[in-house]
């Protein structure tokens, strides 16, 4: 290869570098000075659903044990309106055929045995806390009558009707690597799994007492793998702020999905394919993160209905004793903002309101809606309506409907319709007089 193609290629390569260190930055509006190392990220308030931080969202990657996730839900939801309890203490016997799947996989188990009757309760709190791959197994056993395939198919129609549109799952305990999702499809996920209340107990508890069987003469403690959540295992990661949910581990690179909450402040936050050194950057992200948005985030109430005015350019066409209208929000908005700027910082952009509107106009009439933005970024949309009656102005009202009807296509049409008839018929009339004095005259010179 000659020194030019060398110099081309090198060229080539350097542009592709800085392009792809480049799309790792996040989407945020905030002035965040942090090196995030995993390679995906989705950070978000529960309280306003504003995205604090967001790096490579999209990007498809291996879910590993975050599939368990979907398993879990997949069975509370199968107990079909019984009682949970009841559904819960049900019983489940772990078949050989599940070990021999795990047999030299390095999958993580609840040391739960061949022939081991455990209650499906016993099952899920494994699944989530030690990322049980036999529990995995046994629930999805149980749920699809041991038909794996069945409970797959049940596991991506789930995933569809979330909205997950970027994952693909291709078993219940997340050991293939052709499982594959994003951040912000797992963010999804959560929710629609916090939704159910027994879920959130599961998945946020620090332990768990496993019961006596009759393979394990007394009950068994298990730690939930997400060691922030312990001061004990967590050391120097541990934050009392943190719970649960899921964590993850494939080819030496971690996920972890995590709630954290501090007066009355909640946070949800999904990292995916953090890079093992010496440390657990998958704690460092998350550590780092929540501190961030603990100590420079609050909630600021930025638009009161009646009392936060919109200044718009709005016309108002037909209206009594006034051409333009005051507007603000139908709900109230609050905002997640740095603690060093204030509600004044927001801009309230109107471009997208109409130019003019007709009276008449009521009270709490929707009129359009307006994106708030701040440093240059929506960070949200919201609806905005009249402050006010407007009455319409009889006169205008009926000018206008006069204009409209004479300007109007319909009316326009009808009228060149009867010209043209009217004036088809003078010159058939015309045509028809000319041929009868043709004849008279023809007749006389008879």
């Amino acid at each position: 290869m000659n020194f030019n193609k060398r110099f081309i290629l090198l060229f080539i390569s350097i542009i592709l570098i800085f392009t792809l260190n480049f799309s790792v930055f996040a989407s945020t509006p905030y002035n965040m000075d942090l090196s995030i190392m995993s390679e995906s990220v989705y950070f978000i308030n529960r309280d306003t659903n504003t995205v604090v931080y967001d790096k490579n969202k999209d990007l498809k990657m291996s879910a590993s044990s975050l599939v368990k996730m979907m398993t879990v839900i997949l069975t509370l939801e199968a107990s079909n309106g019984e009682n949970i309890e009841t559904f819960l203490d049900k019983q489940l016997t772990a078949k050989s055929s599940i070990f021999d799947r795990l047999y030299l996989k390095n999958a993580a188990t609840a040391d739960i045995r061949r022939g081991e009757t455990i209650s499906i309760r016993d099952a899920v709190y494994a699944t989530m806390l030690s990322s049980a791959s036999e529990a995995a197994m046994m629930l999805a056993d149980y749920v699809s009558d041991d038909n794996t395939e069945d409970f797959v198919a049940k596991m991506n129609a789930k995933a569809k009707e979330i909205g997950m549109e970027n994952t693909t799952f291709v078993d219940p305990d997340g050991l293939s690597e052709d499982n594959k999702s994003t951040a912000y499809d797992m963010y999804l996920l959560t929710e629609y799994c916090l939704q159910n209340p027994t879920f959130e107990q599961i998945s946020t508890a620090a332990s768990y007492m496993m019961s006596a069987t009759n393979k394990h003469s007394e009950q068994r403690k298990i730690q939930h793998s997400n060691h922030m959540m312990s001061r004990y295992l967590g050391g120097q990661y541990y934050d009392e702020r943190v719970r649960g949910i899921k964590t993850a581990n494939f080819n030496g690179k971690k996920s972890l999905i995590s709630l954290a909450s501090d007066d009355n402040y909640r946070y949800l936050l999904i990292v995916m394919g953090a890079p093992q050194t010496e440390e657990n950057n998958s704690y460092v992200d998350t550590l780092q993160l929540y501190k961030w948005a603990f100590k420079n985030l609050r909630l600021v109430n930025v638009g009161i209905p009646g009392e936060k005015m919109i200044p718009n350019n709005i016309k108002v066409n037909m209206a009594q004793n006034t051409d333009s209208i005051i507007l603000t929000p139908k709900d109230q908005v609050v905002e997640l903002l740095p603690k060093s700027i204030n509600a004044s910082t927001i801009f309230w952009d109107t471009s997208k309101l109409p130019s003019q509107i007709n009276a008449p106009i009521k009270k709490g009439q929707v009129i359009g809606q307006v994106d708030l933005k701040l440093s240059d970024q929506v960070i949200r949309t919201v609806d905005v309506v009249a402050d006010s009656d407007i009455d319409v102005n009889i006169l205008a009202f009926s000018a206008n409907i006069v204009q409209n009807v004479f300007l109007s296509w319909w009316f326009i049409s009808i009228v060149v319709a009867i010209g043209l008839v009217l004036l088809c018929t003078k010159i058939f009339r015309k045509s028809n007089k000319k041929n009868k004095i043709r004849r008279y005259n023809r007749y006389r010179r008879q």
